[in-house]
């Protein structure tokens, strides 16, 4: 989403280039310029594969076969990431360096947004670590593994990884889905939220601001809203405040007519917004504490950027989450009643389906 904001820099440091298998394997002495291949494993090849079932975590997954070919001159680096998946790494030929740090340790290394093309990486550069602009990375705990042929390196889920081709190299990584968390998150994201069925943002936005101060209250305690999201913005979104533009009602964007430190709400769309929060929070509970942790961020972005819009994401959470806040009820007298007016009718009171 943050690659529709024209600020943002989306140049990257390398360049595609097609040419022949006998080009690539003469371009991989090239002294001048580093070139990488990244591939599906030829289907030629995977017959040399004995007992391939043992590197798959179910049936289902050695039904798919997600082998995959890494070519690479000597100097090559891969941006510092994680997975999503099991990853049994095969080194065939040359050698390799891996650093990893352990999932606990995703608070520490800045990722970038969920928003942003490059969300599962690290903003980090560990080989020229700014210690002003991450002063957090510093705790992190990175451990080293050097590989040779024959070697192989399981990487499980979540685990940060930054890797360097020490020679020119051929490897093979083995994936398999991390299926229980796959279920969950799909659950997640095919529940359709009750405040999408209100006719105004502003109303939308409301509703949200109040469920995600639920699911917070759900899963990490009372009182725990705002250093979240300060969290948030002082490590995925640090350094990027002025990708988003500036528009002039952003300091207002949740001040109801109450003041900022009030958020109305209706009996109804409280209602809403616990009824969602009950659904979604007993699938999150049902994941790894780490795994929810960063799932969790995701998704906070995620549904943000859909009712608020990508320019004001960054605001919304600046602004609508920089204090603690009361929550009032209107009634049809106020004006701000219009605000829970539906775009159609429901079928059902969502406090019936409680």
């Amino acid at each position: 989403a943050m690659a529709e904001l024209n600020s943002l820099n989306l140049s990257t440091p390398y360049s595609v280039h097609n040419m022949s298998r006998e080009e690539f394997f003469q371009a991989l002495d090239d002294s001048e310029f580093g070139h990488y291949y990244f591939t599906d494993l030829p289907t030629n090849l995977r017959k040399d594969l004995k007992d391939a079932r043992l590197m798959f975590a179910s049936d289902e997954d050695y039904k798919l076969r997600r082998h995959f070919l890494w070519l690479s001159s000597a100097g090559m680096v891969t941006h510092t990431h994680f997975d999503q998946d099991y990853n049994f790494f095969v080194q065939l030929s040359g050698h390799k360096t891996f650093t990893l740090w352990p999932a606990e340790d995703h608070h520490l290394m800045y990722a970038y947004s969920r928003l942003h093309p490059m969300w599962h990486k690290s903003q980090v550069d560990p080989a020229a670590i700014d210690a002003d602009r991450y002063p957090l990375f510093k705790r992190a705990r990175p451990y080293v593994a050097c590989l040779s042929p024959g070697d192989m390196l399981y990487i499980p889920p979540y685990v940060w990884h930054h890797v360097v081709s020490e020679t020119r190299s051929i490897s093979v990584s083995t994936y398999s889905h991390d299926n229980l968390v796959r279920q969950h998150m799909n659950a997640i994201y095919k529940h359709d939220h009750k405040f999408d069925l209100l006719a105004k943002t502003r109303g939308k936005m409301f509703v949200l601001r109040m469920f995600l101060d639920i699911m917070i209250h759900n899963l990490y305690g009372k009182g725990e809203t705002r250093l979240f999201f300060n969290r948030l913005l002082n490590t995925r979104l640090r350094g990027f405040e002025k990708a988003f533009p500036v528009r002039r009602h952003h300091a207002r964007l949740c001040r109801s007519k109450r003041g900022a430190a009030h958020m109305p709400t209706a009996q109804h769309v409280y209602g809403y917004a616990s009824f969602d929060a009950k659904i979604v929070t007993k699938h999150f509970l049902q994941l790894p504490s780490v795994v929810r942790d960063i799932l969790f961020l995701d998704y906070v972005e995620e549904i943000s950027a859909q009712v608020v819009g990508i320019e004001d994401t960054y605001a919304f959470f600046r602004y609508c989450f920089h204090a603690d806040v009361e929550y009032y009820v209107t009634n049809a007298a106020d004006s701000e009643h219009d605000l829970w007016e539906h775009a159609v009718e429901m079928d059902s009171n969502p406090e019936d389906m409680m």
